[in-house]
């Protein structure tokens, strides 16, 4: 089958192929795929909370002690796949693109798949206000304004802050004369591609998986994605892993002689966590919808 690759490139492609498309994994912080290592597919991350300066009253006087404070959030991981069957008459009278036709839509569906658990986590968040009014630009523009000063106002630091909306906010942000452009800046990533630019300290990001009408401004902190390709299986035919912006991927390729097919299978193990309420806020619907 002179259109099929080997390993070596089917993982280069599946490298090319998310980076391109990655999006809201890239903006929050990740678990690393070693502390899942004998978990079970379940990982607690400690949240540290914020402590208060005391004064010693006069020198010598006792001091207080207080006990460390953290908030244990668990990151559980899920197992989605895509396989496909490539039959003898596939490979030899139909296909021309092996990765054009059969690896890059296995590739999207894990990509988007992983994003949507990322996305579900986000569109779950208690909205701490609609919009007062999506159809006119000025009052959208403060309420992002009133999200930025409730961030500020949580002492979330300025670095790393994020405004994730969907499709219909992206189009009412793109007419403020606040928000700078930044398409042609960056990396060659998919963040860089959903990038529409940024507004008051935020880099705004568009995506399909958030709910319509919602905007989620945040620090990277505020939530968690943890992503790992599962282990080789010893007996496939060919196998890779390839990891690529904050997800990661296994492609098993084999020839099955009783249905004189060969078959392939991308998948990947991913899940997402709301980490800390303080560092995130939701805006929901239009008061007027």
């Amino acid at each position: 089958m002179p259109f099929l690759i080997d390993t070596e490139k089917i993982s280069e492609l599946v490298v090319a192929l998310l980076a391109r498309d990655i999006v809201l994994p890239a903006t929050v912080n990740r678990v690393p795929q070693v502390d899942y290592r004998g978990s079970g597919g379940t990982v607690t991350v400690r949240v540290p909370q914020r402590r208060t300066a005391q004064e010693q009253e006069t020198p010598g006087a006792p001091i207080n002690y207080s006990g460390i404070d953290e908030t244990p959030v668990t990151v559980t991981v899920k197992h989605l796949y895509d396989a496909s069957q490539v039959t003898d008459e596939d490979s030899t009278l139909a296909l021309a693109d092996f990765a054009r036709q059969v690896l890059q839509p296995m590739v999207s569906a894990i990509i988007e798949g992983a994003e949507n658990e990322l996305a579900s986590v986000m569109n779950a968040v208690t909205p701490s206000f609609g919009w007062t009014d999506l159809s006119d630009a000025a009052k959208t523009e403060a309420d992002v304004l009133a999200a930025r000063e409730a961030l500020t106002k949580a002492n979330v630091p300025v670095g790393n802050r994020f405004l994730a909306v969907s499709p219909e906010v992206a189009s009412v942000l793109l007419t403020l004369d606040k928000l700078s452009r930044v398409d042609a800046s960056g990396t060659d990533s998919g963040l860089r591609d959903a990038t529409i630019g940024r507004v008051y300290g935020m880099q705004v990001v568009e995506s399909n998986a958030l709910d319509a009408e919602t905007a989620v401004a945040y620090h990277s902190s505020g939530f968690a994605f943890a992503t790992l390709s599962p282990a080789v299986p010893q007996g496939a035919a060919s196998a890779s892993q390839a990891v690529e912006n904050g997800v990661a991927v296994r492609v098993v390729y084999d020839f099955s002689p009783d249905i004189l097919s060969d078959v392939i299978a991308v998948s990947t193990f991913c899940g997402g966590a709301f980490v800390d309420a303080a560092r995130v806020v939701r805006i929901g619907e239009s008061e007027s919808s």
